[in-house]
């Protein structure tokens, strides 16, 4: 089984790495990799709740992962937009308000996890709600067809989720 399973491994890490000259995209690969190896580490085992166990612990810490990727990102996405192509949309008061607040929100998410024993996940999500209460207060007079390409509702629309999902295969696979 170590040997199929390291195959696999191997062959994923591969497609992975020759993802433009074979045009497989990569999260293809990755989730391939992933689901194959679940599924031959599964045959191989004698006790499901002990699999489903496992599986749950590789899921919670996936899940993790993904969610604080999203965040961050769409933190990014907010900051990105504001210093971007919009800045006819916002003031250099503005610009220079969102950067403070996304950089000061990425920089305490350690010192939040320190003080609160959460996992980082938990800390970003906290402060994408308060990159997005204090741009939503900062536009709150303008119309909605002004502040539509500067909120964070938008930024996640632009999040590259064939990245996030290369990256949780890739994590999920790794787990496995």
């Amino acid at each position: 089984m170590e040997t199929l399973l390291t195959l696999v491994f191997f062959c994923t890490y591969l497609a992975i790495a020759l993802e433009h000259p074979i045009k497989v995209n990569n999260a293809a690969a990755a989730l391939l990799g992933a689901g194959l190896l679940w599924t031959i580490y599964a045959l191989a085992q004698t006790n499901p709740a002990a699999l489903n166990l496992q599986l749950g612990e590789s899921l919670l810490g996936t899940a993790q992962i993904v969610f604080f990727l999203i965040a961050a990102m769409a933190i990014v996405e907010v900051v990105d937009e504001y210093e971007g192509a919009r800045r006819m949309l916002t003031t250099a008061l503005e610009r220079r308000g969102v950067l403070a607040v996304a950089l000061a929100v990425l920089l305490l998410v350690p010192v939040f996890k320190a003080w609160t024993h959460l996992p980082p996940f938990m800390g970003i999500l906290l402060g994408l709600g308060i990159v997005w209460l204090v741009a939503d207060l900062m536009h709150r007079h303008k119309d909605d067809a002004q502040k539509q390409r500067i909120t964070p509702v938008s930024a996640l629309s632009r999040i590259d989720m064939g990245s996030i999902v290369f990256l949780s295969a890739f994590c999920w696979r790794w787990r496995s």
